[in-house]
């Protein structure tokens, strides 16, 4: 090789090192600016994510990065699960749309668009986890709960598993702000309104709010059996599971005696009803004793309507047949028992729609 040569070969050399040098310190510096993130540790369907300062969201896989600013979608009988670098679990259920908006030292923020998430997390320091939806904000830290959005009522709801969920109403908009002062400023105003217009929910309580309503419906116990199936489903009712229930008897005991104590004192629903996670729609029993239940339940605790029956996630249960007029005027009673979870207003077309009976 002439010098001629060695000098062309030095140069590419040198040029090409200096690329790579220049491409390194661009992910480095990218990586500290997203210096919290979380890792996709279980993947089953298909779902897409949406990276900071990207134009076209692509497949998500198990091992990928989730950093701040970047949003999920999953499609039907789809869920991700997400570690977080503290530790924490998060399961994003089928047909959801989540963006984590906040990652930093300080505290976490997801917004949930639509759909479930479950959140198991390890929070031992001062850090903060909130989670805002149109209707609701909560505030968590060492808890394991799942909460549900649903764009057609503008209902918010949770079922806590373990620990205390703090929940407020809160129909401010979603962030989409990437400027640091803006996030803070989301930050302080939620940590000053989960300290002071907020319901507490505890082990094996439910609630939920709509857009319409001043503060979330008082916290209900539900069914012990349909409790333990939903705290057991890590997969948010995408894979079938098996539950012997005889093995946890003793805890289905303690909690029925919870409830039948709830509901001997004052009460706004009848403890130890059934949920539609979906809907957001807690389903009251028929009695204080809580033997009979309106509706069934799946292996996973998926709610199933009344033989004849739908439910609406804005209107409460219809008749499947709009001519069948005894499914109609069961649906009426039903509904009469779920409140403010529904619409019951006469003058509203739906209303009208499903419920005028001639």
């Amino acid at each position: 090789m002439n010098s001629e040569n060695k000098r062309k070969y030095k140069e590419e050399f040198f040029h090409m090192l200096n690329y790579i040098l220049t491409i390194f310190v661009i992910l480095l510096v990218n990586f500290s600016t997203h210096a919290s993130w979380g890792e996709v540790v279980k993947l089953r369907g298909k779902s897409t994510i949406l990276l900071p300062h990207k134009l076209k969201a692509r497949n998500l896989k198990k091992g990928d990065l989730v950093v701040e600013d970047s949003s999920i979608v999953t499609q039907k009988k789809t869920f991700v699960q997400i570690k977080m670098s503290d530790g924490s679990k998060v399961t994003i259920g089928p047909s959801s749309k989540m963006v984590l908006s906040i990652e930093n030292k300080n505290a976490s923020l997801f917004s949930l668009l639509k759909g479930k998430l479950r959140i198991k997390a390890k929070r031992k320091d001062k850090k903060h986890l909130f989670i805002k939806t149109r209707t609701a904000s909560l505030g968590v830290r060492g808890t394991d709960f799942v909460v549900n959005y649903t764009p057609k009522s503008n209902r918010t709801s949770i079922l806590t598993f373990e620990g205390n969920v703090a929940i407020a109403k809160d129909s401010t908009q979603i962030i989409t702000s990437e400027k640091k002062e803006v996030k803070k400023k989301i930050i302080e105003d939620l940590d000053k309104l989960l300290d002071e217009k907020v319901i507490h929910v505890k082990k094996s309580d439910f609630t939920s709010i709509g857009l319409k309503e001043s503060k979330p419906i008082a916290p209900v116990k539900i069914n012990p059996t349909q409790f333990i199936l939903l705290r057991k489903d890590e997969s948010l009712g995408t894979i079938k599971q098996r539950v012997d229930l005889k093995q946890l008897r003793e805890e289905r005991k303690i909690l029925l005696s919870e409830i039948k104590a709830k509901n001997l004192g004052e009460h706004d629903l009848i403890h130890g009803g059934l949920i539609s996670q979906d809907d957001g729609i807690y389903v009251p029993p028929k009695d204080i004793e809580a033997k009979e239940r309106v509706g069934k339940i799946t292996s996973n605790g998926k709610f199933i309507a009344p033989k004849g029956l739908k439910l609406d996630s804005a209107l409460g249960f219809v008749a499947k047949n709009s001519q069948d007029e005894e499914s109609k005027q069961r649906a009426i009673e039903i509904n009469e028992s779920l409140g403010k979870q529904v619409i019951s207003d006469p003058d509203d077309p739906r209303y009208n729609r499903y419920f005028n009976i001639e």
